[in-house]
This record gives C-alpha cells, structure tokens and sequence, in this order.
C-alpha cells in the first residue's frame, strides 16, 4: 500500500474570544475557548482486487414463449461457460429481466426508422462478479462465445472498501495534526485538545470501458483486459481545535 498526502490546508485562527464561537454568546464568569480551525488530507492507493462487469442477452420472436426459451438457452449456455472460471452462484446475478412487444413495421417504412428488433423481445441484463482477475478477459470471452449481445465496460473495485477509507483517514487526521501543530507553534500557542472532527469521502474505482461485442463475431484471439493502475481512495477532514 502506498501513501500519498496532498496537503491543501486552511487554517483560521481565533486569537481573541470576541472571535472565538462568535455564534454563541459568552456565559459570565466562563471563559470562552479560543480555536484553530484546519483541514487534513489522506489518499491511499490499493490494487483492486475485484472486477464487476456487465452484459444483456438480448432476443426476438413473434412467439413470446420461443422469444424467453432463446433467451434462457443464451443464459444457460453462459453459466456452463463461466463456471470453470469460478463465476456462479452471486458472482452471475440478472440485474434486470423484461419482455415488451414491439409491432411490426409498416410496409415501406424507411430503414433509418426502423427498430433493430420486432415482435416480442426479451431481455436480461446481467452483473458479473469476478473475484480473479486473470479471467476478465476470459469471462468476456465465454460471454460472447455463449451467445451474449453485449458486454459493458469493466469495473475494477476494492472487496474492502472500509478499511481502505479508515486507513485514508488516518493519514487525514495526521495532516490536520500537524498542520495545527506547525500553525500554533508558529504563534506561540498550544493545542489543548479537538473540539469536532467533519469527515469527507472521496472514492473513485477504475472504470476500463470494453468494446460493445455482438456474440455473431468472437474475438479470434483470447481477450487480455488488465487493471490500469490502483484505485485511490481519499479522506477530508475538517477539525477544530482548542488553543491557549
């Protein structure tokens, strides 16, 4: 894992108590505490180790039931394909199922104004998990060689996504820390404690898209699809000290 700090810091400083919690009125006989507002920033990047994808089977026939039966046998074909890779069970989920009826055509309607399908027309969206990311490509493979219409782009993600954050955030809180330190010495003041800590999020997966493959032209060579770098996850903090 590698660290990385971007050190974007603001630092306001309330040297006097008519600044300090001005929206709060001074309570006689209690002294008003004097703050150091600043902010931290903690990136960690981490290699995915998990790629989503997605694909549609996509099938048409006047016959409603002969339009769902070429669909399923698409689908069936694909599990078959994809088990050896390890991909079953949650790995290969349908994301989304419907069948619509679309009438045919008139006669001489132009071709620019026609749909690319008629009849009843059947569509199942899949969501592929895959944990091992030496089959990708081979998953893209099975996909188009299993009848599949199309296939998105690939989503490289972290299985951990929490504890990549907390980690960043720590590096966060470390930068606000030190900043307030650099800042109040600087001033000859002393950090007596944090009054609030604000968190932010930031997280960003790579997103490779893949080319839109009809299932009718399988690719002649084996797919080779590799992560383009790791992901980066980033933490913002806001935090308020108390000075003397």
């Amino acid at each position: 894992m590698r660290l990385a700090i971007a050190s974007a810091l603001v630092a306001v400083l309330a040297f006097t108590p008519q600044f300090a919690n001005a929206a709060l009125p001074p309570v006689p006989g209690v002294p008003v505490e004097s703050t150091l507002n600043v902010q931290g920033d903690g990136v960690v990047e981490r290699a995915p180790d998990v790629a989503r994808l997605s694909a549609q089977i996509v099938t048409n026939d006047d016959s409603a039931t002969l339009s769902t039966s070429k669909n399923n046998d698409i689908y069936n074909r694909l599990q078959s394909a994809l088990t050896p890779l390890g991909i079953s069970g949650d790995a290969l989920r349908t994301a989304a199922y419907n069948v619509v009826f679309i009438p045919h055509p008139p006669a001489g309607l132009p071709p620019a104004q026609q749909q690319a399908r008629y009849g009843y027309v059947t569509t199942r969206s899949l969501a592929l998990t895959i944990s091992n990311l030496q089959n990708v490509g081979k998953a893209i493979d099975a996909a188009t060689s299993a009848g599949v219409t199309s296939v998105g782009g690939v989503n490289y993600d972290l299985k951990d996504r929490k504890s990549a954050f907390r980690a960043a955030l720590g590096v966060a809180m470390l930068d606000a820390r030190q900043s307030a330190q650099a800042v109040a010495g600087a001033g000859g003041l002393t950090l007596v404690r944090i009054r609030s800590v604000t968190v932010g999020y930031q997280y960003v997966p790579l997103v490779q898209p893949a080319a839109m493959m009809r299932a009718a032209a399988p690719p002649p060579t084996p797919t080779d699809i590799q992560p383009g770098g790791p992901i980066s996850v980033s933490a913002h903090v806001d935090v308020t000290f108390a000075i003397r």
